[in-house]
């Protein structure tokens, strides 16, 4: 049992978990009570796990919340339903709370963008059942590590998103109330400890179907290139992470994105400074699915003297007057 092996361990925390801790404490979210996402993989139990051998430390309650995406294949239903009652044992073996969600419509959700707006849409649910039960709303604990980082930052210079596009993962968003806390921790690590600690899994079968791209990055690229010159997935991130904290303009300029943008200092900039200021507004919007030609069209219908005109694109209005640009989602 899970949970007797956690009564067995000292409270002398590994390197690992150190990380965990500094990097909780770097963003003053000790006491932030935590919900944590687990789909069963091993990302996540490895999150669920440190979490709760922290506690002690971290002072706030930890609770699980695991999300079932209904229907779909025979061998998505057959892994989805094991991975639900995995989950929830481990949670109970843990003496944590657990919730969970399945979803009840005959149609199976199609794109892996799909299934993340919906866990993600189930999982708000959840925090505001425990906001309305104890008054505090917790922050959602995602598994992602350095890896998910350095791959979707690749992803993105590939396609084309510019210097925006290597912000990459935030390790700790107020606004959506979610932390990344494996956000610097390496894969090779968490193998590791998940091998130290004895952890199990479930393994997705979908893991396999992902994005080619990011597929063949973590599969092919990222190996190969680690082989060639060891511990280079982790020099990658520390120089991406560096380019991307000299390089992105000041704070000021992001909260005047999220009222839209100043027309007049926009006509003002050069060709590469508009497409950098269009990049970092469709981030404050939280678009990334964007490409490097989308933002050069949009900089070209900008880039005129009209007083007052509106158009579409990426599926937002974008309204422009004699002192404003403001992009608004289409419903």
């Amino acid at each position: 049992m899970l949970h007797n092996r956690l009564d067995s361990l000292s409270i002398k925390f590994l390197p690992l978990e150190h990380n965990v801790l500094r990097g909780l404490r770097r963003y003053a979210l000790t006491g932030a009570p935590l919900l944590v996402a687990v789909s069963g993989g091993q990302d996540s139990i490895i999150l669920l796990y440190i979490l709760k051998r922290l506690s002690p430390v971290l002072k706030a309650p930890v609770s699980v919340a695991h999300i079932h995406h209904g229907v779909g294949s025979a061998r998505q239903v057959l892994y989805r339903n094991k991975a639900q009652k995995f989950v929830e044992k481990n949670a109970r073996d843990l003496g944590l709370e657990f919730f969970t969600v399945k979803r009840k419509a005959k149609l199976p959700l199609g794109s892996e963008e799909e299934l993340r707006e919906y866990r993600y849409r189930e999982l708000n649910k959840i925090r505001e059942k425990i906001y309305k039960k104890t008054g505090v709303r917790p922050l959602l604990a995602l598994g992602h590590h350095q890896d998910d980082q350095v791959e979707t930052q690749m992803i993105r210079l590939i396609r084309g998103t510019g210097l925006y596009g290597l912000r990459g993962i935030e390790f700790f968003s107020k606004s959506e109330g979610r932390v990344r806390p494996l956000l610097n921790c390496s894969k090779k690590e968490l193998v590791a400890y998940s091998k130290k600690m004895k952890l199990k899994w479930c393994e997705d079968p979908s893991n396999e179907m992902v994005d080619p791209l990011r597929n063949w990055l973590r599969h092919k690229w990222f190996q190969s290139l680690n082989k060639k010159v060891p511990g280079a997935t982790a020099s990658l991130a520390r120089s991406l992470k560096l380019i991307v904290s000299e390089g992105l303009p000041s704070e000021a300029r992001s909260k005047e994105n999220k009222n839209g943008l100043d027309r007049r200092r926009f006509l003002e900039l050069s060709r590469d400074e508009k497409a950098i200021h269009i990049a970092g507004y469709l981030r404050e919007l939280k678009m990334t699915r964007y490409s490097q030609g989308q933002i050069e069209e949009i900089c070209r219908r900008l880039d005129n003297r009209r007083v007052e005109y509106t158009f579409t694109i990426l599926k937002h209005e974008w309204r422009v007057d004699a002192r404003r640009i403001l992009a608004l989602k289409l419903e």
